[in-house]
């Protein structure tokens, strides 16, 4: 939970490229944990997509 945590905190202040290495961490102790795997690829669509950031995530459906 940890990393987690310190990965959506630099999330969070939009430092994308340290979020993504700490949830690389994480995924390689955890694979396929779900949460992080989402955080991870919010993450890299921010990287790409700077003016796509928003802590606030809509979920595309039910």
């Amino acid at each position: 939970m940890d990393l987690y945590v310190e990965a959506l905190d630099h999330f969070e202040q939009q430092d994308h490229n340290k979020a993504v290495q700490v949830l690389g961490e994480l995924l390689n102790q955890y694979p396929g944990d779900g949460p992080s795997m989402v955080l991870l690829s919010r993450a890299v669509n921010c990287m790409f997509h700077e003016d796509d950031f928003s802590v606030v995530w809509e979920l595309p459906g039910k």
